[in-house]
């Protein structure tokens, strides 16, 4: 694991639950080692809390990634930025969808996969090219932030009529 660089990020709305992502985006939940049963395979945060894994997937060709703070969504919500300029969103365990996000995807200016609609962006500044990061705004939890290309920035508005 020598030169793979993982990082964490916890989750705005649901404390108890964060992401380690590196090759694979891995969601883990806390609680404490006395609730986890003593057939679940742990790892220890402190003496008296516990992470276990929740659900993981592949972070093949995913450059950035950050969690929503959508109150509304039962599970964290993701903004996977890739280096083809796709900004894809996306739970690792969702069951219920109550804003219709989850899968949604944004390539320039197109939703794909479910929607035959178009969303566009808010404001777009150049061409799309790489996700280099992607950020959910603090002013508002439904828009989010793409900066593309090194120099030029998207933002998302996920109030529209396609999200709500």
């Amino acid at each position: 694991m020598s030169g793979v660089k993982l990082d964490v990020i916890w989750s705005p709305v649901h404390h108890e639950k964060f992401f380690i992502w590196g090759p694979d985006i891995t969601l883990y939940e806390v609680s404490s080692i006395q609730e986890i049963e003593k057939k679940t395979t742990f790892v220890p945060i402190s003496s008296t809390l516990g992470a276990t894994v929740i659900a993981s997937q592949s972070a093949n060709g995913v450059r950035c990634v950050d969690i929503s703070a959508i109150p509304e969504q039962p599970e964290p919500l993701l903004a996977l930025g890739y280096a083809n300029g796709r900004v894809a969103l996306s739970s690792l365990k969702q069951n219920y969808d109550p804003l219709g996000l989850v899968g949604r995807e944004f390539d320039g200016v197109s939703v794909m996969q479910t929607s035959t609609e178009s969303a566009r962006p808010l404001a777009e500044m150049g061409l799309s090219e790489t996700a280099h990061s992607v950020s959910w705004s603090n002013c508002s939890n439904r828009t989010l932030i793409a900066s593309m290309n090194l120099k030029f920035i998207k933002i998302f508005d996920l109030r529209g009529k396609n999200f709500s």
